[in-house]
């Protein structure tokens, strides 16, 4: 991926993880496991 802008690309992986982290939802929940 090609980010022009300065700081791009650290703004990128800040999203990412952010997302990844709202989609995980409530953290005291445990995760789904495969049986």
């Amino acid at each position: 991926m090609y980010v022009a802008v300065k700081g791009g690309e650290q703004a990128i992986d800040n999203a990412h993880r952010l997302l990844a982290n709202k989609r995980r939802g409530d953290t005291d929940i445990a995760e789904l496991d495969v049986e």
